[in-house]
C-alpha cells in the first residue's frame, strides 16, 4: 500500500512502508492512503501503528504527588502537641542549638515548596532539580546537627 505524508506543510508521496521508516515518520505525522477519508496521524492508522511504532511508548504526563499537605499538617501538629505536653516548648526556642540549625531547615523548606510548585505545573525536569536541591539541604541539616550536637551537649553539661 502507498502512503502520502505531510512534510513541512506539503503533502509528499507516495511512499512504501519501508520508505516511511527511513523518513522518520512519528505517530503525530499526518498520513493518507486510499481508503482513509482524511489526513490522519500515523499513530491512529492501525497498520502503521503496528509496524512503525510497535516499540514506541507513550510519554506519561505528570503523576499525582503521593504526599499530601494534610499529612504534613497532621505530623506538624503531632510534633507541636508532643513538645507542649512535655513542657519543653519554651526551652526549645531558648536553645541556641535550635537557632543554629534553623537556617538549614528554612532553606530546605523553601526548596520543597518550589519543588511542589514545579510538580503542579508539570515541569518534571525542574521538579527533579529542585527536589535534588531539597535533598542536599536536608543532608546539610542532618550533618550539621550531628556535627554540632557534641558541642551542644558539652556546653549544656558545663553551664
Amino acid at each position: 500500500m502507498n502512503y502520502w505524508i505531510v512534510q513541512n506543510g506539503k503533502s509528499t508521496g507516495p511512499f512504501a512502508m519501508d520508505e516511511l521508516r527511513n523518513l522518520g515518520v512519528t505517530p503525530k505525522t499526518l498520513v493518507w492512503h486510499k481508503g482513509l477519508k482524511d489526513w490522519t496521524p500515523a499513530g491512529e492508522v492501525p497498520e502503521l501503528n503496528r509496524t512503525l511504532f510497535a516499540g514506541a511508548q507513550a510519554v506519561a504526563g505528570p503523576q499525582k504527588n503521593p504526599y499530601s499537605r494534610t499529612t504534613a499538617v497532621i505530623v506538624t501538629i503531632a510534633i507541636v502537641a508532643f513538645i507542649f505536653s512535655k513542657g519543653t516548648f519554651i526551652k526549645a526556642f531558648l536553645n541556641p542549638f535550635f537557632y543554629m540549625l534553623l537556617p538549614f531547615a528554612a532553606v530546605a523548606i523553601v526548596h520543597a515548596i518550589k519543588t511542589e510548585k514545579k510538580w503542579k505545573q508539570g515541569q518534571l525536569d525542574d521538579c527533579r532539580s529542585w527536589s535534588e536541591r531539597t535533598l542536599t539541604w536536608l543532608v546539610v541539616f542532618c550533618v550539621a546537627a550531628i556535627a554540632l550536637f557534641p558541642f551542644y551537649a558539652v556546653a549544656t553539661l558545663l553551664l
